[in-house]
């Protein structure tokens, strides 16, 4: 598939990360490549090679997220194929299977006051009172970045 190494070395030239451009590399040699060919055309990719192809990826070992990381890097291929005037329309992409985002939660643990007094005691004084808020408010860090002081009460120790 010619048009993937073009789209690499035009993700390469817009800059993008090493990373970004090995996982797209990695997922054509491990899986797209072997199953679709490497010299198959993309006008010739049928609507039937795709399903087959995700049904391939679904009976694998791997976890969904990773079948929809590789499932993105098929589409970018494709959707970087695509002739803006209209001559080869790549067929209807295999859509993302579905990944249960509770299964992949963090462990988050939990300090006690004498621990976020200790950390509190080491911190800079000048984040030393935006901690305090984060600590014990339980505010998402995006959310007290996006507090405004004008909205901080410091006498009656409300936001």
């Amino acid at each position: 598939m010619r048009v993937a190494a073009e789209l690499i070395h035009a993700k390469q030239r817009e800059g993008r990360a090493a990373d970004y451009t090995r996982k797209i590399e990695e997922h054509l040699r491990l899986y797209i490549l072997p199953h679709l060919g490497a010299d198959t055309e993309v006008a010739e990719i049928t609507p039937r090679q795709l399903l087959s192809f995700k049904h391939a990826l679904g009976a694998s070992d791997l976890d969904p997220q990773t079948c929809n990381r590789i499932l993105t890097s098929l589409r970018q291929i494709l959707k970087y194929a695509e002739d803006p005037a209209g001559y080869i329309v790549s067929p209807a992409l295999p859509r993302n299977f579905p990944t249960a985002q509770w299964s992949a939660r963090e462990a988050w643990q939990l300090l006690g006051p004498s621990e976020i007094g200790a950390l509190l005691g080491t911190a800079p004084s000048e984040i030393r009172a935006f901690l305090g808020y984060v600590a014990n408010t339980g505010v998402r860090v995006g959310t007290a970045l996006a507090t405004e002081l004008a909205w901080i009460d410091r006498d009656r120790r409300i936001v």
